[in-house]
């Protein structure tokens, strides 16, 4: 996503790299509403990069807060 913005920008593309941009506030804000390692660690599996469960005292997302999280990634197109 951010190489995509970058990329963007230095080709003069503006327009694309503001759509970037804008996705990329929109990640920060559904990601921002979870625990961030518990996030951080459920997206990267869903990218196929299982890091295990969070050291207590930090908890993993429960199913219902990973399901909520991965819909809305998914409703802005992050894993497209």
């Amino acid at each position: 996503m951010y190489r995509t913005l970058i990329d963007a920008f230095e080709s003069g593309d503006l327009h694309a790299a503001r759509e970037a941009q804008a996705k990329s506030v929109a990640f920060i804000e559904i990601m921002a509403r979870h625990p961030f390692h518990a996030a951080a660690k459920c997206v990267l599996k869903k990218l196929g990069f299982d890091f295990g469960t969070c050291r207590l005292p930090q908890a993993s997302l429960d199913l219902t807060d990973e399901r909520s999280l991965l819909n809305d990634l998914d409703a802005i197109g992050f894993f497209a």
